[in-house]
């Protein structure tokens, strides 16, 4: 377009309706968009209100929802609008209903104890490092060390079925615990146990100790008999603790002897001499608990000749005496 030619439009007053025209367009453009932007502020009002879940706050999302959708001229987000107005209905739908039927009161109960499923416990595992002990008659002590996956374990020593018991037992730390031994002042041996316990885990040590050496001995061993009858007096020692009463409470006993043969015990001594110790072969250390029991040999008459042993038992000693009888 020349010079001349704008000039003719303008006197003619087409530009100045060309600018009217672009002018109320802005006007409109603009006035739309404030619309728009203020119906979103209604519709961001009325979601904020909608999270809130009370039926009173979801009648104010509606109304905001409502006047949004008056002002949006979009039918997508009118749409959108009626959308969110339904949801809201619903929510207060969901709530009426809830509050309607509140549950009723029961008597309440005392809470069950939860059932939990526990990992079941290993088994419990339990050895030592010695269960039997073959001891002597001097004191002593001896360690056994346990193994056992068990937090805890405990000793004791069991006492015998008549009560007695010459064990002590001690820990030592976690994992040992020592046997204290006595002397044994008697002529028998002598057999006590000792329990471990871990858990559900028991384990036993058997400790034997020997006594004393018994000493059976008497100061003859053959026996000469006339043939009317005779007596023949001796010396039986013996250090034996056990007592028989089928021989008067003593420490020793007739285990075997001919009928023809009588053993007659007539006293007990307990202060042996060194003659009588030597008289028998032994030592003045050999007298701690010997007894000298006097006894008499009464052989019956008889017309012929004939031999015979008296067997004599203290403990687990035997004594052979043996008697001739002559015509």
């Amino acid at each position: 377009m020349n010079t001349t030619t704008l000039i003719s439009r303008l006197k003619n007053g087409d530009i100045a309706r060309h600018l009217f025209a672009l002018a109320a367009c802005i006007i409109l453009c603009v006035g739309i968009a404030g619309a728009q932007s203020k119906g979103d502020k209604y519709y961001n009002e009325g979601l904020a209100k909608q999270k809130v879940m009370t039926v009173e706050s979801q009648n104010q999302a509606i109304a905001k929802f409502n006047s949004a959708k008056k002002i949006y001229d979009s039918a997508s987000k009118k749409k959108q609008c009626d959308d969110a107005i339904s949801v809201s209905r619903g929510i207060i739908k969901s709530l009426s209903a809830s509050k309607g039927s509140a549950p009723k009161q029961q008597t309440p109960r005392a809470p069950k104890e939860s059932k939990r499923e526990e990992a079941p416990k290993p088994q419990a595992t339990l050895s030592l490092s010695n269960t039997n002990f073959y001891l002597s008659q001097p004191s002593t002590q001896v360690e056994v060390t346990v193994t056992t996956n068990q937090p805890r374990w405990d000793v004791d020593a069991v006492a015998n079925s008549d009560g007695s018991g010459f064990l002590k037992v001690n820990k030592i730390n976690d994992d040992t615990f020592r046997i204290d031994v006595p002397y044994n002042n008697d002529a028998e041996a002598r057999v006590q146990y000792v329990q471990v316990t871990a858990g559900d885990a028991k384990e036993r040590v058997c400790v034997s100790q020997s006594g004393r050496e018994i000493i059976l001995r008497a100061d003859k061993t053959i026996v000469e008999a006339k043939k009317k009858g005779d007596k023949k007096t001796l010396n039986i020692y013996s250090n034996g603790s056990q007592s028989y009463n089928d021989n008067y409470g003593y420490n020793w006993r007739v285990l075997e002897c001919p009928s023809w043969i009588t053993i007659a015990p007539k006293e007990v001594k307990y202060n042996i001499s060194e003659k009588d110790l030597k008289s028998i072969g032994l030592r003045a250390s050999d007298a701690s608990g010997l007894t000298k029991c006097v006894v008499e040999i009464i052989v019956d008459p008889y017309g012929a000749t004939r031999k015979g042993d008296i067997i004599l038992e203290c403990g687990y000693k035997q004594f052979k005496i043996s008697v001739n009888q002559y015509k």
